[in-house]
Formats: structure tokens, C-alpha cells, sequence
């Protein structure tokens, strides 16, 4: 899932860095829209939303 939103131009990032300590971590994808242009929004959404539903 990291690859295919690569090339949407997404930077995905591994939430292994949020952790405090390495017990009780989980396997996951961190993707934020704190920078995203608003008018970009609904499109980024719907690119998300699509490669969730094809690869799961």
C-alpha cells in the first residue's frame, strides 16, 4: 500500500515512530492531510479510498 500511494504522490510513513517503546506496537500506515491543499482534498480522498478497497 506504501508503493501505490507513492506514486499518487502521498508520503506514507510507518507509525513505528510514533511508539514510546517497542511493546505493544502494531503494524499500520500513517498518512496525514496536514499540508494538503484544501482544493486537493476531495480528489487525495477519493485516490485513498479506491487503493484501500483494491488491496484489502
Amino acid at each position: 500500500m506504501a508503493r501505490e500511494a507513492l506514486t499518487y504522490g502521498m508520503s506514507p510513513s510507518p507509525p513505528s515512530a510514533w511508539y514510546v517503546s517497542p511493546e505493544g506496537t502494531e503494524s499500520g500506515l500513517l498518512l496525514g492531510v496536514a499540508t494538503a491543499p484544501a482544493k486537493n482534498l476531495g480528489r487525495s480522498y477519493d485516490r485513498l479510498f479506491g487503493m484501500i478497497q483494491r488491496l484489502s
